[in-house]
């Protein structure tokens, strides 16, 4: 008698690896703190709470219900999915400094800095910051 056992891939799917690089803290051009994390198989990114922005509102914000909140609890980036190739996409970035909403692409560039592109239509509209890693 023979028995077969299937016991699935041997290893992770390397794409979902390389996906999740992405994750950690990054500090913005304007040095607030942005951390990206997975939910499902989207990245989103919230403001991290600081000392400095522990107080700062979301007064900027096109909806007078929010500016209110504290801004260190916004969604600051939404949806974005691995595209390959070190690059995410299909997501929107938050702008607290003009309470907008763009489309946005982010590269990872090495390990410990991206570049986050918003953009209105097309992508050649937009403007591009780069954000360092934060260490642990």
């Amino acid at each position: 008698m023979t028995c077969l056992v299937f016991l699935g891939p041997v290893s992770a799917d390397p794409s979902f690896q390389e996906a999740d690089r992405l994750m950690g803290i990054w500090l913005t051009e304007s040095k607030d703190k942005v951390e990206i994390y997975k939910k499902g198989e989207q990245y989103f990114g919230k403001g991290v709470v600081t000392p400095e922005n522990k107080d700062r509102l979301d007064d900027k914000n096109p909806d007078e219900s929010l500016r209110t909140r504290r801004l260190a609890d916004v969604l600051i980036l939404k949806d974005f999915r691995y595209l390959g190739e070190n690059r995410w996409g299909k997501g929107t970035i938050y702008d607290p400094n003009n309470g907008k909403t763009y489309r946005c692409t982010i590269t990872m560039k090495s390990e410990d800095e991206v570049r986050v592109r918003g953009y209105i239509g097309i992508s050649l509209l937009g403007r591009t910051e780069v954000w360092p890693r934060v260490p642990k």
